[in-house]
């Protein structure tokens, strides 16, 4: 008799995605939305894991489900189990949110193990030598090897210490944790196009120079921060 009715309590959890927040929480939210959900969204990424939203967290009535949101979502939908979040939509439902208020409960997220300043040094300098190693390839888009696009530099540099990033550039740069003091290894994220999403990444290398595969130039280079849509750095 015990085990049916602990059978029936799982089924009913499951059925409901979970009773933590879920009374906050009906329906299904989609890119563009905008709303209390929305809101209620953003608070609980920023919960999960401190600075995810890079400050923005819209009002109770007016937060937009917009590129930065989409950002963390892909993120914790990575990151997470148990969620109901196609990854060719990114639309939030009551699983999905079930699932990061359980992991918030659980304090998983919510922090990240840092690791020591010397091990984190060494491994960005490897990640720099690995982008530095393929200045001179030619560009493609969609290029991963032996041509490259931005993203795909950033990909085979970060793979050279065992990081498997994502393959676009918003993704790649909302993977990491947002740094202001950028150290060799980091990545470098701009935004070319004025709407507010990272549509370009490098690897910084130092001295306040980063390589990417450059469209223009048709090659990978090494060259000078560019400043002028420069979001900021990122450091998986």
């Amino acid at each position: 008799m015990r085990r049916s009715i602990t059978v029936l309590a799982t089924m009913a959890v499951l059925l409901l995605g979970s009773t933590i927040g879920a009374h906050a929480w009906t329906g299904v939210v989609a890119p563009g939305d905008s709303g209390p959900s929305i809101h209620r969204l953003q608070q609980s990424l920023e919960e999960w894991r401190p600075g995810i939203m890079n400050g923005s967290l819209g009002g109770p009535t007016t937060a937009r489900y917009g590129p930065r949101t989409l950002t963390a979502v892909h993120v914790a939908a990575r990151e997470l189990r148990g969620h109901n979040n196609p990854s060719s939509t990114y639309r939030v439902g009551p699983l999905f949110m079930a699932s990061l208020d359980q992991a918030i409960a659980n304090g998983g997220g919510s922090t990240r193990t840092a690791p020591s300043s010397s091990s984190s040094t060494s491994r960005g300098q490897t990640v720099a030598s690995a982008a530095r190693s393929l200045v001179g390839a030619r560009y493609e888009w969609g290029g991963n090897g032996p041509r490259y696009d931005c993203s795909g530099v950033v990909q085979t540099a970060w793979r050279s210490v065992g990081v498997n990033l994502p393959r676009r550039s918003f993704e790649q740069f909302g993977a990491g944790t947002r740094v202001s003091n950028p150290r060799p290894g980091d990545i470098a994220g701009f935004d070319f196009s004025g709407n507010g999403q990272v549509d370009h990444v490098g690897i910084y290398v130092g001295n306040g120079n980063m390589v990417d595969a450059s469209g223009s130039l048709q090659r990978v280079v090494e060259r000078p921060i560019i400043q002028r849509a420069l979001v900021g750095y990122s450091r998986p």
